[in-house]
């Protein structure tokens, strides 16, 4: 099925992954495409990085949250099944293994073993292959970056 894929971990569905949502719904239905969101899951003892925030919703909380904003399909795939792929690995994977026409994703958006992919390297796959893509600004509450460190701060205040 050709499918326009939301790329991200999207932790607690902010504001700013509610746009990235958005436009993958909007970048879809303009492709004749159904909408996805590809993201993974961290199970109990897994870490990506220090810095990296665990969701606090259980993987199908998650799920939920991510299709009310319009999402057809979502993938969570444990972190450790996919972590190890280079950044072109992941997105022919993501092409040939689940049929990906189109990527929408934030422009902080890291990807691939390491996280050496950036939206640079999206980019480029893509424009290489004639596949849509678009990049989200990042999105901002007055002067503060939506973020999920920021959301997690004005929660715990």
């Amino acid at each position: 099925m050709k499918t326009v894929y939301a790329l991200g971990y999207f932790e607690c569905v902010h504001k700013g992954h509610k746009a990235v949502l958005r436009q993958t719904v909007k970048l879809a239905k303009k492709l004749k495409a159904t909408s996805g969101c590809f993201s993974y899951r961290i199970e109990q003892g897994e870490t990506i990085r220090p810095d990296r925030l665990v969701s606090e919703f259980a993987p199908g909380e998650r799920a939920i949250l991510i299709q009310l904003c319009g999402i057809k399909t979502v993938y969570l795939p444990r972190f450790s099944s996919i972590k190890n792929l280079s950044p072109n690995e992941f997105l022919d994977m993501l092409v040939r293994d689940y049929g990906a026409v189109g990527f929408v994703c934030g422009e902080d958006y890291r990807f691939g073993k390491g996280a050496s992919g950036t939206v640079e390297t999206l980019a480029e796959y893509c424009e290489s292959r004639d596949i849509a893509y678009k990049i989200i600004k990042t999105v901002y509450d007055g002067k503060t970056k939506i973020s999920s460190k920021n959301v997690k701060k004005k929660t715990q205040k």
